[in-house]
């Protein structure tokens, strides 16, 4: 029976932390491949974005993962990483504002059993020295930020969204891989720390 295994990433190191990205993978047996596949590109990604992460702060890909049911999406195991992957460290001197960033669009082409599209989020807050004089992002972090979304789809573990259940602990959820990332130019404010 398919699981999702889902990864952490924790941000630390500014105003307002810590923050979260979560990443669900699906997988067809192995558990411990697919996070571990998961998390190595979740480590890559932020290693590949850290030039707009804000000097001092950090993103940590946490050893323990979860493994949920498919269908109602509880937890059922939890587990650690065979490595401990070490943080990635912000390199952005520029001044920045705590709740701003990009969003990076998860697009799986696919719907739920009620007719709605499954798409979802990664908040990347805070980020700087992305912004151009306009206020949006500026192209060069726009290349930098869509190629490292669009390098960790696919593979073992492969990125997708989880669409909850529409009661706790219902039998409606569904998990649709990740087909395409999108990066939109212009800025997101985070309005809580739980978004």
């Amino acid at each position: 029976m398919a699981v999702i295994v889902k990864v952490q990433g924790q941000w630390q190191g500014f105003q307002g932390a810590p923050g979260y990205t979560n990443w669900y993978g699906l997988s067809d047996g192995d558990s411990a491949a697919a996070a571990n596949a998961l998390g190595g590109r979740m480590k890559v990604f932020f290693d590949a974005i850290k030039a707009y992460i804000p000097t001092g702060a950090t993103v940590k890909v946490q050893r323990t993962y979860q493994v949920l049911n498919s269908i109602n999406g509880l937890i059922t195991a939890e587990a650690n990483l065979s490595t401990d992957p070490a943080s990635s460290a912000g390199t952005s001197s520029t001044p920045y504002a705590g709740p701003s960033g990009v969003v990076v669009n998860w697009e799986t082409g696919l719907f739920n059993d009620k007719g709605h599209r499954v798409r979802g989020r990664s908040y990347l807050v805070p980020l700087a020295g992305c912004f151009d004089t306009e206020g949006s992002v500026s192209s060069a972090a726009l290349t930098i930020l869509q190629n490292a979304a669009s390098a960790a789809l696919g593979g073992t573990g492969s990125l997708g969204v989880f669409s909850k259940p529409t009661t706790k602990g219902g039998s409606d959820g569904v998990f649709r891989t990740a087909q395409a990332s999108i990066v939109h130019d212009r800025a997101c404010v985070l309005r809580s720390r739980r978004d």
